[in-house]
């Protein structure tokens, strides 16, 4: 939540950093199955496949 919180409030740096401490935690959050198989909103998915790019 705190990588989405940083990307909509145009903190890149910050989020990058976040993405990074996530995928040290759990490194499936690299996989955009991963992501796909939450039940979330789109738009929240959406921003966070942002930092797999």
């Amino acid at each position: 939540m705190l990588t989405i919180a940083a990307i909509q409030s145009g903190a890149e740096e910050e989020a990058k950093s976040y993405f990074q401490e996530l995928i040290k935690i759990d490194p499936q959050w690299e996989n955009s199955k991963t992501l796909q198989q939450l039940d979330w909103p789109e738009e929240m998915k959406q921003t966070l496949q942002s930092m797999m790019r």
